[in-house]
């Protein structure tokens, strides 16, 4: 939820006053504090952890995202997507590389987790209460701590202005009473602004609830944690060229054109995962991956889009409205997940249809996001 809130507040606030560079080395500190701060509050109340570890990770991620997302872009003008892809694959390689550290960390010794007591084959749910598993959480979040802060410190380093006084490289006005007066005159008056903010919407909610839900819905399949640690790092991999290709996707092709058959694609899969799943688990895991390939490549399109449409010198401005879709997006999560999996109530079968159904309004209302003018 926090995730929204801090899109609007680092694009329509921080980076006026600053600048993109310092928003980016603010999220960065932030983003390295959670860790830490969660190491010293595992014991306190759950809401004072969730601030810490979710809200605090949320909120520092997405300052981090609209700098590494229009900052490259003023180096490369003509390649937007690609470049917006790239940049931005980053967040879904992570994934391929921490999930099986993350499980050699914590889950060594390939300790299965156990299933919750008076349920239904067909709607257990598993959890880790082993003593081992539990007690190395708190070394793991140091070790995360120090690996962000080394790999991030370099990023902070490398990611720079491109200082050239051309006005289609400015990404942004040091204004921010005329970065809103932009936002009101032009972006909110103009109906792509709703289409894109919708698509952006109905695909995170999709992404959201498939990385809420995906391990517990596998491990009801397989409660091999490694093999499972091996299909998130392939849930890594397949977001991380999900964004590549949307990139390189939206560089060639129309928003208009390419968005609805991307959704399809995910709405076809996710609409047979169920059953698939009770069959086959490789089909399951293929059809898992294909979801992951088609959703997150939105990361990389709606914001080339963006760039594409509006001032470039108000970009992040734009970008940051725009990002404002991901607290209503995990707020329609949480309503989901509590109308699907609320107690002793576990019901995939009609999770995976709602997603698909999410899919393919996305698809639906990308159609009616026009093309910039040439």
């Amino acid at each position: 939820i926090a995730q929204g809130l801090s899109n609007l507040l680092s694009g329509s606030v921080i980076i006026p006053m600053v600048g993109a560079r310092k928003c980016l080395l603010f999220g960065s500190m932030l983003f390295v504090s959670a860790p830490i701060l969660t190491y010293f509050v595992l014991d306190e109340s759950v809401s004072v952890l969730a601030f810490c570890y979710g809200s605090l990770s949320g909120i520092s991620a997405n300052l981090i995202m609209i700098p590494i997302t229009v900052i490259p872009v003023t180096w490369f003008p003509n390649s937007k997507g690609k470049v917006v892809g790239i940049t931005t694959g980053g967040f879904g390689l992570s994934g391929l590389f921490f999930n099986p550290l993350y499980t050699y960390l914590i889950n060594p010794d390939n300790i299965p987790p156990e299933k919750l007591e008076n349920q239904t084959d067909s709607s257990n749910v598993a959890f880790f209460t082993s003593p081992d598993v539990l007690s190395r959480i708190p070394t793991a979040m140091l070790y995360m701590a120090a690996m962000y802060a080394s790999m991030i410190a370099v990023g902070v380093l490398l990611c720079v202005e491109n200082n050239k006084p051309d006005e289609h490289q400015t990404i942004h006005s040091k204004d921010i009473k005329g970065s809103f007066k932009y936002l009101f005159k032009s972006p909110l008056r103009s109906r792509d602004y709703y289409f894109l903010f919708l698509t952006r919407y109905l695909m995170l909610v999709v992404g959201g609830c498939m990385l809420s839900n995906w391990k517990a819905f596998s491990l009801q399949l397989n409660d091999n944690d490694r093999i499972i640690s091996i299909v998130g790092g392939g849930n890594g991999f397949c977001n991380f060229l999900s964004r590549i290709l949307g990139g390189f996707l939206i560089d060639r092709f129309q928003f208009c054109h390419i968005v609805p058959v991307i959704n399809g694609i995910m709405s076809a899969s996710l609409l047979s995962m169920y059953w698939v799943s009770a069959a086959w688990f490789p089909g399951f895991v293929i059809l898992l991956w294909t979801v992951y390939l088609m959703d997150f490549s939105h990361f990389s399109i709606v914001p080339t889009q963006v760039i594409r449409l509006y001032d470039m010198n108000y970009s992040t401005t734009v970008l940051g409205g725009i990002g404002f879709a991901d607290t209503c997006s995990y707020l329609t999560i949480i309503l989901l997940n509590n109308v699907y999996f609320n107690g002793s109530e576990i019901q995939f079968l009609q999770f995976f249809i709602s997603m698909a159904g999410f899919a393919a309004m996305a698809g639906v209302i990308s159609l009616f996001v026009r093309s910039p003018p040439k």
